[in-house]
């Protein structure tokens, strides 16, 4: 006899059990937890009085149950892009045992200045053990530039939240 405890549910949330941050986290306003508490509100932001280019790496790892044979990565951002050069300002990776391999990359023309939630299909070479680890990578820079007056450019990444759901 089955009980209710035992019907997977697609799109169920599956439960992180660490991570860790990583990179430029001293050129952030708010502490690298936001990324991971669970609050779609809350977000990493960077402190904009900062010149210059930064990252921020957040690992996170999940244990998936073994009955769980397919996942997907969902995740919300903001996109700010005024005007500096950045080909790739945000990078989503998981592992496959050996090495990191990329999931999602986000180009400087995509989402520009809005917040955007994506959903990304984890590829079964990822469950490693019936773990996954994901690795978020997010980068700022900022610059003066113009003749004549001077102007700030930005273009930088703020992180919400990332979460592992069943497929």
């Amino acid at each position: 006899m089955w009980s209710c405890e035992d019907i997977e549910i697609e799109g169920e949330e599956i439960e992180r059990y660490s991570y860790t941050c990583t990179g430029d986290i001293d050129r952030l306003i708010t502490p690298c937890s936001s990324a991971v508490d669970g609050d779609w509100s809350t977000k990493l932001e960077w402190n904009t009085t900062y010149i210059g280019d930064f990252n921020v790496y957040i690992i996170e790892n999940f244990t998936v149950p073994s009955s769980v044979n397919r996942v997907k990565w969902e995740f919300k951002a903001y996109h700010k892009n005024k005007g500096a050069l950045m080909p790739i300002p945000m990078e989503i990776f998981y592992w496959n045992g050996s090495s990191w391999k990329q999931l999602y990359a986000l180009d400087d023309q995509d989402h520009k200045n809005e917040v955007f939630i994506e959903i990304l299909d984890i590829p079964a070479e990822s469950f490693s053990d019936n773990k996954i680890s994901i690795k978020t990578c997010i980068r700022y820079s900022s610059h003066v530039a113009g003749l004549g007056p001077p102007q700030r450019l930005w273009h930088y990444v703020e992180y919400f939240e990332g979460k592992m759901i069943r497929a």
